[in-house]
Formats: structure tokens, C-alpha cells, sequence
């Protein structure tokens, strides 16, 4: 930020912020500069990009677009325990990786109107999840890829 060195390195030492991305702030430089310290993101657009905030534990996307949708990967988010989305969702790859326990870290999810896959092979550590599906049919394949909720 431009202040002297002690008060830089008290900065960056912050841990665990929590921080709201809208059209007001989405430029803003305290984005890049505390992105290591992000640890909750809740994103109001679809353009932002997220991949730099790879200390997140809670991401809320309410406009999910596809680019932010195939950047949220274990490789990109390796402590993620809450993932929120917003709109319905149809990226086959992401709910695989969701439901067939890629996220080491996982718990919690919340999700619109989702289509559902019987090859899910489990995730077990997911402790709550908010879903809506299509069918009695996507009941089922969660129920089996989600024995401990």
C-alpha cells in the first residue's frame, strides 16, 4: 500500500479475511494485495476472475459464469470447505469433481437446480448439502454419493 515496511508486513500477516466482490470494488487494490489472505469470497459478477485467491475456504458465486466455473479446481482452491452457487448448475465436470470427493476439504455445499450422475463415486466428506434437482432419480445419486449428510 505504499506505508512503511512495518505497517505492510502487519497487513499481509492478516489472515482468514473475508471480502464481497460488486461493481463498486472489482478494481479495487486491496484485492490483489490481500488475495493470499482471502479466506471467504462472495462474488456478485460473472467476469471476475478468482483463480488469484487460492487461500479461499468459503467461495459464494452468485452469477456464476463458465470461466468461473471451470476455474474452480482442487489444483486452484486446495483448502475450499464451502462452495455456494448460484443459478442452475450443468457443468457436468464440476459437480464430478464435487461429488466424487476431489475436494480434499469439502463440506458444505449449496447449489440450484443441478443435474445429476449415477458414476458420482462419493463423497464422503461432505457434512451438508443444500440441492435441488430435477427428479427422484438425482435424489438417489446423491443420497449414494453423499452417505455422512
Amino acid at each position: 500500500f505504499g506505508l512503511n515496511k512495518r505497517i505492510n508486513k502487519i497487513l499481509q500477516s492478516l489472515t482468514h479475511l473475508d471480502f464481497t466482490v460488486n461493481s463498486l470494488n472489482e478494481h479495487h487494490s486491496v484485492l490483489s494485495f490481500f488475495a493470499p489472505s482471502i479466506g471467504r469470497l462472495t462474488v456478485w459478477l460473472g467476469q471476475f476472475d478468482i483463480t488469484p485467491f487460492s487461500a479461499l475456504r468459503s467461495l459464494t458465486l452468485k452469477y456464476p459464469s463458465l470461466q468461473q466455473r471451470n476455474s474452480i479446481r482442487p489444483k486452484n482452491f486446495p483448502h475450499l470447505e464451502h462452495l455456494n452457487l448460484s443459478y442452475p448448475l450443468e457443468d457436468s465436470i464440476l459437480l464430478n469433481l464435487v461429488f466424487s470427493n476431489a475436494f480434499e476439504h469439502l463440506k458444505i455445499c449449496k447449489f440450484d437446480r443441478t443435474s445429476t450422475d449415477h458414476s458420482w463415486k462419493g463423497s464422503p466428506k461432505l457434512r451438508s448439502l443444500s440441492i435441488s434437482v430435477y427428479d427422484s432419480y438425482g435424489i438417489i445419486c446423491v443420497l449414494r454419493a453423499c452417505p455422512n449428510i
